[in-house]
């Protein structure tokens, strides 16, 4: 009461509103050298002074900080002010510098190369936003499906990242994964779908805002926004629907790395591809060994197949070289996959490509097993 402390009623009455505002602490952020001192009597002050509620929730520890994994001193001459640092190079890029230096008790360790990098890498994106919103072809394709759903995994790997202060891990997925998998995307697809890229040049800036807010609110000002992206939604997670679009990509990207490899390793100067897919017999086997994940129970289990028996020692054969080789994967339809993808196969190999074809001089066809076509050059 004012009477008890001498203080008048209302001064209390508004430093207890401040008091329940501000407490408890959700998060305290501090070094690994402060553990065994402050940050436990931190604890200790308040368990004694407050009741439960009031207790903190969380403390967070970092690492030291070095410069291009050296200590920072004077007599090094690698210390660097940070308003020299922010005038040099700007507040953004130095921003993403310094949230990608490290995470967790590990040492941060700033790349002093890395700043000119990320400035280059934000620069680059302004322009393509500014220039590719709201522009594309209209019709939908697969890989415009395989785009959307990687977009839609990454936001939540950065969901997950941002809630833990796993800053660098944001960074990595939110930013720079991302750019490669647009690159992938454009290469596949030539012309990107209008409804796709638009909705991915606002989510890889609302992801970027954090980091890099004032390139972010100036891409968002292009794109017409009228709020400021700073107080947007954040990017929604939506379930995958068909993971077998994924599945499928990969598996594009495989197959053109065999036949690279094929061709590195044998010197050979083809003009035609024969690509002979897994049978549907071998892809039945595969989707019991991904439900049993070893030899025992799935040579059991497909053994209970007539025509399994039939095969026998074919049969056991495939399943060692599916475990062997952790091939465990769900169906997907590898001649669609293949054909829908020709012209960008053929484009990529520069040589003709002929899926399951009745030709096979060299009895390619029977070593294809799923996800892994057996491959023919000529």
């Amino acid at each position: 009461t004012e009477k008890d402390y001498g203080v008048p009623k209302e001064i209390l009455k508004k430093m207890r509103k401040e008091f329940e505002y501000w407490y408890p602490f959700d998060l305290r952020s501090s070094g690994k050298d402060l553990v065994q001192n402050h940050l436990t009597f931190c604890l200790f002050n308040h368990t004694a002074i407050f009741s439960e509620k009031y207790w903190p929730r969380s403390f967070a520890v970092n690492g030291w900080v070095t410069i291009d994994g050296k200590k920072m001193s004077t007599s090094r001459g690698n210390v660097t002010l940070l308003k020299d640092h922010v005038a040099e190079h700007g507040a953004d890029p130095v921003r993403m510098e310094l949230a990608f230096a490290g995470e967790g008790v590990d040492d941060a360790n700033i790349e002093t190369q890395f700043v000119e990098t990320v400035k280059e890498r934000l620069l680059s994106w302004y322009e393509f936003a500014v220039n590719n919103y709201g522009r594309g072809r209209e019709n939908k394709m697969r890989i415009d499906q395989w785009f959307e759903a990687v977009v839609n995994n990454v936001i939540k790997e950065v969901d997950e990242a941002m809630e833990n202060l796993m800053f660098r891990t944001a960074i990595q997925k939110g930013f720079f994964d991302l750019q490669r998998n647009l690159k992938w995307y454009l290469r596949r697809c030539g012309t990107p779908n209008k409804e796709v890229i638009s909705w991915f040049i606002e989510v890889q800036t609302k992801i970027l805002a954090p980091f890099a807010p004032h390139i972010s609110e100036e891409i968002w000002e292009k794109l017409g926004k009228k709020e400021f992206i700073s107080v947007s939604e954040w990017p929604e997670y939506r379930e995958i629907e068909d993971e077998g679009i994924l599945r499928g990509e990969e598996y594009i990207k495989g197959v053109i790395n065999d036949i690279r490899e094929i061709i590195k390793v044998t010197k050979i100067k083809g003009k035609i591809v024969y690509v002979y897919t897994a049978p549907e017999w071998a892809w039945r086997v595969c989707e019991i060994v991904e439900k049993k994940r070893n030899f025992n129970d799935s040579i059991k289990e497909v053994m209970k197949d007539e025509e399994m028996r039939k095969r026998g020692k074919t049969v056991s054969k495939l399943i060692n070289q599916l475990i062997k080789n952790r091939i465990f994967s769900e169906k997907i339809d590898e001649e669609d996959i293949l054909k829908e993808s020709k012209n960008f196969i053929e484009k990529e190999i520069g040589m003709k490509l002929e899926i399951n074809k009745d030709y096979d001089p060299k009895n390619k066809k029977s070593l294809a097993i799923p996800t892994k076509p057996a491959i023919y050059i000529e």
